[in-house]
């Protein structure tokens, strides 16, 4: 496959996507114009747009972390939020910027390793059948040199060092000039354009889960703190002064987004986001059901309604919430980074 092929599938596969992306986009930005406008007339709007994410849409409010003025009946939602839970603390599971950066780079190397695997796949079957052999370049007893090849086990690993050996031959037989080697370079990549997308595509994603996601955010029901672990420090604010916002993922689905401090006093003041992802086998639940699409746009009205009432102590998690804590996305984001259970004690309430 020729990088002109790939760019054609590109255009059929992402062009329908963007597409797509662009209505919510629109919707998204006329829903917040509304917002933004009531936010004025209170004195709720943002006083900065910091950390906004390419994947994610953050509203241009903000507001306390207790319901206050609403107009309709919420469920409260926290699965599958819910990493831990104790007597006196959550933990929930954070980074739903990262699902939604992670869910674009794994639709973008399905495209590419697609396109690429039968070209890369009939290409090893060849090596397996016939070509599982080293050329090496020796001098005869007249002086000549002549090419040899050299037998070997058709297995994964020599067949990587076969593709290693015809590029040290081809470079050989250039020399060493900066022209010659830009010449070869690109012409090796053409040659070895479908291999190179389709086990680049396999290796880029492996890395990708390997990669860990965002440190949960911890919510303390006794010291009334919410607070996380962010660049080798601690970034908290008390509950009842912490300012959250709405966070939308391209999947039309909200999650809530917390303003945490520094503890350090340098980094200022970031959002942190909870994973907006819904949970497997997740039905709509009755008081969801008053408004178009309010199971995906109030996702964050819930999340918060139920962690507020568990600061307040009227309610706890149920069983199922306590083992519900599966979401497809999470799929992308398997590793997590960890909270230090010590050091935030230190820090003093603001």
């Amino acid at each position: 496959m020729f990088p002109s092929d790939m760019f054609l599938i590109n255009i059929v596969v992402f062009v329908p996507l963007a597409l797509f992306g662009f209505a919510l986009s629109f919707r998204r930005r006329a829903r917040n114009k509304r917002e933004r406008a009531a936010a004025e007339n209170v004195g709720e709007l943002r006083e900065h747009r910091g950390s906004d994410h390419l994947f994610c849409d953050y509203a241009e409010w903000q507001a306390g972390a207790e319901p206050t003025g609403m107009k309709r009946k919420i469920a409260p939602r926290i699965t599958p939020l819910l990493c831990d839970a104790s007597e006196d603390k959550l933990v929930l599971r954070a980074g739903y910027h990262v699902m939604m950066r992670r869910l674009a780079i794994t639709l973008a190397l399905i495209v590419l390793g697609g396109g690429m695997a039968k070209f890369a796949i009939t290409d090893a079957v060849s090596y397996v059948q016939r070509g599982h052999h080293f050329t090496k370049y020796i001098e005869d007893p007249d002086g000549e040199t002549r090419s040899v090849y050299v037998d070997h086990d058709a297995t994964p690993w020599n067949y990587v060092l076969k593709k290693i050996n015809q590029a040290s031959l081809a470079y050989e037989n250039r020399g060493t000039d900066l022209a010659g080697v830009a010449s070869t370079t690109l012409e090796l990549i053409a040659r070895e354009f479908s291999q190179l997308g389709f086990y680049g595509s396999i290796l880029g994603f492996i890395l990708m889960l390997l990669s860990k996601a965002p440190a949960p955010i911890v919510i303390d029901r006794k010291r009334r703190l919410v607070y996380t672990w962010y660049r080798h420090r601690f970034w908290a604010a008390p509950w009842d002064k912490v300012r959250i916002t709405r966070v939308e993922g391209h999947t039309r689905h909200t999650a809530l987004a917390f303003a945490l401090h520094d503890t350090k006093g340098k980094g200022g003041t970031r959002w942190f986001i909870l994973s907006g992802a819904p949970a497997w086998g997740e039905k709509d639940d009755p008081r969801d059901r008053l408004l178009p699409d309010a199971r995906t746009f109030s996702r964050w009205e819930g999340m918060r309604l139920w962690i507020s009432e568990w600061v307040a102590g009227q309610r706890d998690p149920t069983p199922k919430e306590q083992t519900r804590r599966f979401a497809l996305l999470h799929l992308l984001a398997p590793r997590m980074r960890e909270v230090p259970k010590k050091g935030i004690e230190d820090w003093p309430k603001l």
